[in-house]
């Protein structure tokens, strides 16, 4: 370590700016050589020296919205049909929890639901609804809500409920709020602190400080850990956990004994470093993220609640921040045709993203994108339907600040692409437009990336493809499968089999890189475009054991009439004889008719059809079994290598080897690799594209 970097993390310390168990730790750290250590400091020096100073008193409610806002959204609830929907639905939700025998009773004075009190997706139930409940009592001025949530955050108080370890997750043992990860002490906290905020003239002074007492420690325990969740950056965990509790050390601050105030400015002081830090890495600088969108609308609905609060509060503006115009953008492309799903690329569901956060930065970006996303993904889109998208969570963030002259724009009119390649994770994304009946494709050959392996998975060169209304090529997303007899579960859409690429030998590629990158190959996509084709090539190479090379191309026609996707297939191993399984999956409810040289995929949906047809340097078998819970198509074949092309499209054009048709396959054994070439005419012009492994791996002529 540098020894600038120590004079700098010693004078920060003596100008106060950080504590002398920061100064010491960090300095032992630099001395030790300690693994880790360098982020540490560099998180440090670049993030944390910032003073922080909170309120001695503020006004109440204050942290999202104020007694102006409330009145505002009152009004929008009788003006605005959308407003007065969402407001609705809240109120039925709050409704339900009050009201015994309902699926989402909360029964607060014994705790007996030990689905609620005793397990950690119960916990979120809690947290939920008490945050809900505060809105509603805001909104309504009906006290019963308020009283509620009031009694729900007391028993957790006096009882200092989630302390300590309750029932399990997923059949592991589950330590509880306090003390398992720094995503449940985000979890246990920002909802609370939401609604502490809006029920804070219902409290007595005594209960006042029961609720101080049971949070102290969760300022202790993430201050303890501020250092070492800088290993898990930029996955979402460290975010949502510092954005969470310091949104509590913000709502608690002028409720808390002064003589141990000190705690809360170094939460408050924590929790902007890690917001800055997930704002310039977890979401990558072109708005993607490596885990995925579900994981991405987490972490940006917990940056976004604390950057508001820490707006209101404290006067120091967040939203500034590029970030905040740039990961809508990425919401709306991977937004399948028809909105209210998006693409469960990684781990994720097709209604796992939360939105109605958007209403509320778009106030102070301006950016139309977002509130787009919203209206889409759980608004009315397009159909008139509302809560598409099942994420209830969102709902008070819509009735409060919603603007209905922040309209959102399209995407279309504000010049986003529909050919998006983001370079962070080598995601392409292709789209003949942004109506229901558009084609949908995405091609990926996501980097690893060590800090976030939890969240990603076997699936380079992973294809996807919606069109004709349907969901015909599909990822498995999060693959959740319960263990018979266990609260365990398996999760199968990390495995290679549950993405569409091929198995060598039975096995699929790993999670995690297996042998060093050969030459030139890389994780990198290669694409260009020529009016509505598009060409790419990816490469899961250093994904596969045992040498040799497992490369895709790409080829996609971008007409939602007449969709055609084109994927060449490489994987050559050692020169000896090996079985390749060619993989494809499609939704439940759709179906495969077998043919000699492929299948018939035909949708549920609206009957949309397409021809699955396969071409070789072998022969190749098809059958087709259920995964998880949908059908698989696959292709068998035995040989040195394999060298295929597959067509989907409307029309089964695609002929043999040195065929004459309008579509054809040319490959050559040679001393060091194997050549494929794909050719067709269009508007009678020859057009080809070749996937050499000698090469650069992508050419293409017109």
């Amino acid at each position: 370590m540098a020894e600038q970097d120590l004079e700098r993390i010693r004078a920060l310390g003596e100008a106060g700016q950080f504590t002398p168990e920061d100064v010491a730790l960090l300095e032992d750290v630099a001395n030790g050589g300690n693994p880790g250590g360098d982020r540490w400091i560099e998180f440090a020096c670049k993030y944390l020296p910032e003073p922080m100073a909170l309120p001695e008193k503020r006004i109440r409610p204050g942290i999202l919205a104020d007694s102006g806002d409330i009145e505002n959204a009152r009004r929008l609830m009788g003006e605005d049909p959308i407003n007065k929907a969402v407001w609705e639905k809240l109120e039925g939700i709050c409704r339900d929890i009050m009201q015994p025998g309902s699926d989402t009773y909360i029964e607060f004075e014994t705790r007996s639901q030990n689905h609620i009190w005793g397990r950690r997706h119960g916990h979120w139930s809690l947290s939920n609804a008490v945050e809900h409940l505060g809105w509603a009592y805001q909104l309504s001025g009906e006290k019963s809500y308020g009283e509620y949530a009031k009694g729900i955050l007391l028993s957790i108080a006096r009882m200092r409920h989630g302390w300590g370890p309750m029932a399990c997750n997923y059949g592991t043992p589950y330590k509880g709020w306090l003390t398992d990860n720094s995503l449940d002490l985000g979890h246990a906290t920002l909802p609370f602190a939401v609604a502490y905020d809006l029920i804070h003239d219902l409290f007595s002074d005594n209960d006042k400080l029961c609720i101080a007492e049971h949070y102290e420690p969760f300022f202790h325990r993430i201050c303890g850990l501020r250092y070492e969740c800088v290993r898990q950056m930029p996955a979402n965990s460290p975010i949502i956990g510092h954005c969470g509790v310091g949104l509590m050390a913000l709502s608690l601050a002028d409720d808390f004994p002064d003589e141990r105030k000190g705690v809360l400015v170094e939460t408050v002081r924590s929790a902007r470093a890690y917001a800055m830090a997930g704002l310039d890495g977890a979401i990558k600088p072109d708005g993607a993220c490596v885990e995925g969108s579900g994981y991405s609308s987490a972490s940006m609905h917990y940056l976004a609640v604390f950057s508001e609060g820490l707006r209101r509060v404290c006067g120091v503006d967040l939203f500034e921040h590029p970030t905040w115009k740039r990961n809508p953008i990425y919401l709306c492309c991977e937004m399948l045709p028809g909105g209210g799903a998006i693409n469960n690329f990684n781990d994720n569901h097709y209604d796992g993203v939360t939105t109605g956060y958007w209403m509320m930065a778009a106030r102070s970006t301006g950016d139309q994108a977002g509130p787009w996303v919203w209206e889409h993904f759980s608004g009315p889109g397009g159909s008139g339907e509302l809560f598409r998208g099942g994420i209830t969570v969102e709902l008070p963030y819509v009735v409060v600040h919603r603007d209905p002259a922040i309209g959102g724009s399209s995407p279309a009119d504000l010049g986003i692409s529909k050919v998006h390649h983001f370079d962070s994770i080598q995601h392409l994304v292709m789209r003949t437009g942004w109506e229901p009946d558009d084609l949908h494709v995405t091609f990926q050959c996501t980097p690893y990336e060590a800090d976030v392996h939890a969240h990603t998975q076997a699936d380079r060169m992973n294809l996807t493809m919606y069109g004709l209304g349907e969901r015909l090529v599909i990822d498995s997303g999060y693959g959740l499968v319960p263990i018979e007899g266990s609260t365990q579960v398996k999760r199968m859409g990390k495995l290679g089999e549950s993405h569409n690429q091929v198995l060598i030998d039975g096995k699929p590629q790993s999670a995690t890189p297996v042998q060093e990158e050969i030459g030139d190959y890389t994780t990198e996509i290669r694409w260009k475009q020529h009016e509505e084709w598009v060409w790419s090539v990816g490469d899961a190479t250093p994904f596969y054991e045992g040498g040799g090379v497992v490369r895709r191309a790409v080829v996609t026609h971008l007409d939602k009439l007449n969709p055609i996707v084109l994927i060449a297939d490489v994987a050559f191993v050692d020169g000896g004889k090996h079985t390749f399984d060619w993989l494809l999956q499609t939704e439940t409810g759709n179906t495969f008719e077998l043919c000699p040289n492929g299948a018939k995929l035909t949708g549920h949906r609206t009957g949309g059809m397409v021809r699955v047809t396969q071409v070789a340097n072998v022969p190749v078998s098809w059958s087709q079994d259920e995964w998880i819970s949908h059908p698989r198509l696959i292709g068998s074949s035995k040989g040195p290598c394999l060298i295929s092309l597959t067509m989907i499209g409307v029309d089964d054009t695609l002929v043999g080897e040195h065929g004459e048709g309008n579509i054809s396959l040319r490959h050559e054994d040679q001393e060091k690799g194997v050549l494929a070439r794909v050719r067709w005419k269009e508007a009678g012009l020859a057009q080809s594209v070749e996937f050499d492994l000698e090469s650069e791996g992508l050419t293409f002529t017109i």
